[in-house]
């Protein structure tokens, strides 16, 4: 089915049935989105690429309205590291700069701190954290990451939170979170 089809069943006095479509006058105007919508589903995989509104077009009328906009921060060689899309802040890994030498203290310290300053980025905080997953090196300092994760945050804004054990994370990290959180 075309869209000149759809249009000439919207002008029809007798209801048409295609497939398990009936369409009654009179039609209610459709935005683009919506047309492309009814053709792709009328027309199937049958239809030419010029009896369909293309989903680039679809997808530019969306933007416009806020539908898909992806905003990225800070790129680095192999991705964002941070990512915002409908109203929610996604942070890539997170590890300390200063890993030499320093405690697992120091380095949740350094890690929240980067953090905070990746979410204000973002224009989220800390306070708006959904979700947080947790890699460390050594389960047995899990306490030491504790008392600074609950000094951090105020227990009222404490996220979900999955503490995973892992076997390395680079040489001397002893810490890696990613976290996730409301825009």
């Amino acid at each position: 089915m075309t869209v000149n089809d759809l249009l000439s069943a919207a002008n029809s006095s007798e209801p048409e049935v295609t497939g398990y479509y009936r369409f009654r006058p009179p039609f209610k105007p459709v935005t683009l989105g919506e047309l492309a919508g009814l053709v792709d589903d009328a027309a199937g995989s049958q239809a030419a690429p010029s009896q369909m509104i293309s989903r680039e077009a679809r997808s530019r009328t969306q933007a416009k309205k806020g539908q898909t906009m992806i905003k990225r921060i800070e790129k680095t060689k192999i991705m964002h590291r941070v990512v915002e899309h409908s109203g929610v802040v996604y942070l890539g890994g997170v590890i300390a700069d200063e890993v030499n030498g320093t405690s697992m203290r120091a380095q949740v310290t350094e890690v929240c701190g980067k953090i905070e300053k990746l979410l204000s980025d973002a224009g989220s905080d800390k306070s708006k954290l959904l979700s947080a997953t947790v890699f460390i090196t050594d389960m047995s300092q899990k306490a030491e990451l504790n008392d600074v994760w609950t000094s951090w945050l105020p227990a009222e804004d404490l996220p979900c939170r999955a503490t995973i054990g892992v076997s390395d994370l680079g040489q001397n990290v002893l810490i890696e979170i990613v976290v996730t959180a409301a825009a």
